[in-house]
């Protein structure tokens, strides 16, 4: 009797498929988009936590991010406005820190990647790239976040201190301006400014590998960033402070 039932039951499901063809495929359709949006979202999920894992082990465990307060910060239940008269950080913090705890061996300050970024477009001979991060940082940059320099050099603490208009780019400007030749030694306009191109940086992980602007950036001597942005203390203390 349950045989007899099964085969009624295949043979209902057979005739309404046949008789409602569009219904059926649309179903079908249904739960197929279903189970790969879930595949999908399942490996983007696993992509993600991977890259991250990479990132942080490439920067390593021995590295401290100091930041008036974060996404982290208002996701976990604190009180924005309270969030807000917490202490501001400055680059004075950073050379406090740097000279009052020997046992950081270098300390790094990263201006206009805070809410919202600093942004400006580049210009060389006729080329320009979208708007791009402009960073202001000190020469222990690449050393903090542990970041390759593929072709030239980062610039120097003297080229910090005496605010030099030089340039480190990002894979992204690098290959809009210069997808041909040496960028090394040649002038480029960061905004209304011109700098001398220093280095290129190697690529930065992306989040997932989705390819997510991770390049799309330039570093200038903060130094050298406050005098052309302006920069006051309510932005910087937006900005990163990290020791290893």
């Amino acid at each position: 009797m349950r045989t007899g039932l099964f085969f009624e039951i295949v043979s209902m499901a057979a005739d309404t498929i046949r008789t409602q063809r569009m219904r059926s495929a649309l179903t079908i359709l249904g739960v197929t988009i279903g189970i790969m949006s879930i595949v999908g979202t399942t490996s983007m999920i696993r992509g993600f936590d991977e890259d991250l894992r990479e990132t942080i082990e490439s920067i390593g465990p021995n590295t401290i991010f100091l930041i008036q307060f974060s996404g982290i910060s208002m996701s976990s239940g604190d009180d924005f406005f309270e969030l807000l008269q917490r202490p501001t950080l400055t680059p004075d913090d950073a050379r406090a820190i740097e000279q009052q705890a020997p046992s950081i061996r270098s300390v790094n300050i990263v201006l206009g990647e805070g809410g919202p970024p600093t942004q400006s477009t580049l210009q060389y001979e006729g080329k320009y790239t979208k708007r791009i991060s402009v960073l202001g940082s000190t020469e222990n940059y690449p050393e903090v976040f542990s970041i390759d320099i593929a072709m030239g050099r980062f610039f120097t603490g003297a080229e910090v201190s005496h605010r030099r208009r030089v340039v480190v780019l990002g894979q992204s400007p690098n290959e809009a301006l210069f997808p041909s030749i040496d960028p090394i030694g040649r002038t480029v306009r960061v905004g209304n400014q011109p700098y001398t191109v220093v280095g290129v940086m190697g690529n930065r992980p992306s989040p997932g590998g989705m390819g997510m602007g991770q390049d799309d950036f330039v570093v200038i001597p903060h130094t050298s960033f406050q005098k052309q942005f302006g920069m006051r203390v309510e932005r910087a203390m937006r900005g990163q402070i990290a020791s290893i």
